[in-house]
C-alpha cells in the first residue's frame, strides 16, 4: 500500500518538518477557534474595558485565522506524503463532512470578517464563527483518528458507517478544546505586554494581563487534566507513560507551571519565562503526538521505516530554500508591523529591519530566477 514512487527524502526529515510546522499551525488554530468565542463573550458585558477587550480580538480573528490556514498547508502536505493511503481512506469515509468542513471554514472566515468590519457589528457572528470552527475541529479530529485504527477500516466501509464520523475521542478532543482557550489567554498576555511597551494606560495593561493570565492558568490546568485521561486510555501495550517524549513534556508543564503560580501577582514579569517554555512544551507535545501516531500505526502494520526511498536532493534542496525564504519573508513583515505599532516614525533606518529585507527581496528574487530557469531548462529538455 506504500507509494511505489517512494520518498524523495528520509521520512524522518518529513516528520520533523510536520512536527514544526503543525505547532506553528496549531497555535493559530487555536487562537482563532478560542478568540471567537471570546470577543462575542467580552461583547455581551456591559463594562468598557471588556468591550475594547472584545474589538482587539475582532480585529484580530481574520489575521489569525489567515495565518491558521496558510501555516495549516505544509503540515497536510507533509501527512499527505508519509501517510497517503491512510490520509485519504480517512477521508473517503467521511467525505461528505469533510465537503461540509470546508463550508464551515468559509462561512465562519466570512462572519469573522464581517465582525470585524464594524465596531457595533452583531454580537451573534462570533458565535457561530466559533460553533463552525468547533464543527470543523470535531471532523478534522475524527479524520486524524479514522486513520489510525485500520483493524476497523473493514466496518467504516460498510453502508451504516460509510459517510459518517466513526469515531470521537472526547478525552482527546477536549484536550485541544481546552489548549485553544490557554493559547488566547496567553495570546491577552502578550496583547498586555505590548501596550506596556507602547506605554498605554497601566489600568488597561493590568486588566488585560491578570484576565489573560487568569485564562491561560485555568484552562492550561484543565488541558493537563484531559491530557492525563488520554495518558491513562492510551494501550498499556505502548508503554507510552515511559516515553521519553512524555516525560519531557511533564517536566515542561510543571516548568510552565512554575512560572504561572509566580507570576500570579505580577503577569508580565514573568512574561519571557512563561512564552519561552510554552513554545518548547508545545513542540514537544507535537513531537509525542507524532510517536503516539506511529505507535498506533505499528499495530497495523505500517511503519515508515519500510516505505520506499527515491532519493532525490536537488527537489528537497528546492523546496527547504523555499521554505526557509518563506519564514525569512515573514520574519521580515512581524517586525515591521511590530516596530511600526511601538513607533510612529519611519523604520526603515532601523538596522536589522533593514539587512532583514534586503535578505528578503534577494532571496525572493533569485527564488524566482532559480525556479523560472529549472522551468524553462525542462520544457527544453521535452520537446
Amino acid at each position: 500500500m506504500y507509494d511505489a514512487f517512494g520518498l524523495p527524502i528520509y521520512p524522518i526529515i518529513f516528520q520533523i518538518l510536520m512536527v514544526l510546522t503543525f505547532s506553528i499551525h496549531i497555535i493559530f488554530v487555536n487562537l482563532t477557534w478560542a478568540s471567537s468565542f471570546l470577543a462575542f463573550y467580552f461583547d455581551l458585558k456591559k463594562e468598557e474595558k471588556y468591550k475594547k477587550l472584545s474589538f482587539t480580538l475582532k480585529r484580530a480573528l481574520p489575521s489569525l485565522f489567515s495565518v491558521a490556514i496558510l501555516m495549516g498547508i505544509a503540515p497536510l502536505l507533509f501527512i499527505q506524503t508519509i501517510y497517503d493511503y491512510l490520509w485519504y481512506s480517512s477521508n473517503i469515509f467521511s467525505g461528505i463532512y469533510l465537503i461540509l468542513f470546508l463550508f464551515a471554514l468559509m462561512i465562519a472566515f466570512s462572519f469573522l470578517y464581517l465582525y470585524y468590519l464594524k465596531e457595533n457589528s452583531p454580537k451573534w457572528l462570533g458565535a457561530v464563527s466559533f460553533i463552525l470552527i468547533s464543527f470543523a475541529g470535531i471532523v478534522i479530529h475524527v479524520l486524524n483518528i479514522q486513520m489510525l485504527y485500520m483493524s476497523k477500516w473493514g466496518q467504516f466501509w460498510h453502508p451504516s458507517s460509510f459517510g459518517k464520523l466513526n469515531i470521537f475521542e472526547i478525552y482527546r478532543f477536549l484536550h485541544f478544546f481546552f489548549a485553544s482557550f490557554a493559547i488566547a489567554g496567553f495570546f491577552m498576555l502578550t496583547n498586555a505586554w505590548y501596550l506596556k511597551k507602547r506605554n498605554t494606560d497601566e489600568e488597561i495593561v493590568k486588566f488585560r494581563s491578570e484576565l489573560g493570565l487568569k485564562i491561560f492558568f485555568i484552562f492550561t490546568i484543565l488541558q493537563a487534566i484531559s491530557g492525563i485521561w488520554w495518558l491513562v486510555l492510551v494501550p498499556g501495550k505502548f508503554k507510552f507513560y515511559f516515553n521519553h517524549l512524555t516525560i519531557t513534556s511533564i517536566v515542561l508543564f510543571l516548568v510552565l507551571l512554575h512560572f504561572m503560580l509566580k507570576a500570579l501577582k505580577n503577569p508580565l514579569k514573568y512574561f519571557y519565562h512563561i512564552s519561552i517554555t510554552l513554545f518548547v512544551l508545545i513542540i514537544t507535545m507535537a513531537a509525542n503526538r507524532e510517536s503516539l501516531r506511529a505507535l498506533f500505526l505499528k499495530e497495523s502494520g505500517f511503519s515508515l521505516k519500510d516505505y520506499p526511498l527515491n532519493i532525490h536532493f536537488p527537489s528537497f534542496l528546492l523546496f527547504l530554500i523555499t521554505f526557509l525564504l518563506a519564514i525569512l519573508a515573514t520574519i521580515f513583515m512581524l517586525s515591521v508591523i511590530f516596530k511600526l505599532g511601538l513607533k510612529k516614525e519611519e523604520v526603515e533606518d532601523t538596522p536589522f529591519i533593514k539587512n532583514l529585507g534586503s535578505l528578503s527581496v534577494i532571496g525572493l528574487i533569485l527564488w524566482v530566477l532559480i525556479v523560472a530557469g529549472l522551468g524553462v531548462i525542462i520544457y527544453v529538455k521535452n520537446l
